[in-house]
């Protein structure tokens, strides 16, 4: 039964080291979110640049490297 006990015990705290670090994840991901979100629309009016002209699709690439791989 002591066994049992103790085992209980290091579970508990094992959970609540858990909740902790789930805490803190979700904490950075929120921090990043508004990033995400631009990123995301920057991606997706990138892609639809070839809709509007075939020459843009090159340029899409050239402009995501010279942004973002300097």
């Amino acid at each position: 039964m002591e066994k049992i006990k103790t085992e209980a015990s290091e579970i508990m705290q094992k959970v609540e080291e858990t909740d902790i670090v789930l805490n803190e994840v979700e904490k950075v991901s929120h921090e990043y979110l508004p990033m995400a979100k631009a990123c995301s629309s920057i991606f997706f009016t990138l892609s639809s640049l070839s809709t509007v002209n075939k020459n843009l699709q090159k340029k899409k690439h050239e402009i995501i490297f010279f942004k973002f791989f300097q």
